[in-house]
């Protein structure tokens, strides 16, 4: 489903008795795998962005909003691998060019989809090559978002993506590091899964 601006999103239920919860977003992508069409988000750069505060576990047995999200695949070396929150690719410190492919607003600290949203059906891409001092300036401005629009940058929102780097880069899918590769491709499953914040 696509949304636009003021669209109600997710709707009331009755929260699971048995609600597997996650604590990060690695491992929601893990209980996702395992089958599970609910989960409960107690941490993780998805949780902060739907606004949880870690007491999911409260809301087992009770009426919550289940929000609908879209879970992304990325594939990288010819494997795939299921993503809640963002696929990042960077040079060592950030160097050289990179991408962040956003599903959710944060990546830890660094507001790096400012307007980033899981149920949307698109992914927020970011592209570029900053030199080192932009690169600093960039990063202190990231807490906030505010690193963008940079003319070095690139954003544009998409269904799927498929990026080709010069030299290879060290990718993260939701935190977890992949290892380098020049060849990256993202998409999403629209509202595959149901979370609880």
């Amino acid at each position: 489903m696509r949304l636009g601006p003021g669209d109600a999103w997710g709707a009331t239920g009755v929260v699971p008795r048995d609600l597997a919860v996650a604590h990060s977003d690695a491992e929601a992508v893990g209980l996702i795998g395992q089958g599970h069409r609910i989960v409960g988000l107690a941490a993780g750069d998805l949780c902060r962005t739907l606004g949880g505060r870690g007491d999911v576990r409260d809301r087992r047995g009770r009426e919550a909003i289940l929000c609908p999200v879209d879970v992304g695949v990325a594939e990288v070396d010819d494997t795939s691998h299921l993503f809640l929150a963002h696929v990042v690719a960077a040079g060592r410190f950030g160097a050289g060019e990179g991408a962040a492919i956003m599903n959710a607003e944060w990546f830890g600290d660094f507001r790096l989809g400012p307007r980033a949203h899981p149920g949307d059906g698109l992914l927020d891409v970011t592209t570029g090559r900053l030199p080192f001092r932009a690169r600093l300036q960039a990063r202190r401005r990231s807490h906030t978002g505010d690193h963008v629009p940079h003319p070095a940058l690139h954003m544009r929102r998409v269904e799927h993506v498929d990026l080709t780097f010069e030299r290879p880069r060290l990718v993260r899918v939701d935190g977890v590091m992949l290892g380098r590769v020049c060849r990256l491709r993202a998409r999403l499953r629209p509202e595959q899964v149901q979370v609880v914040v």
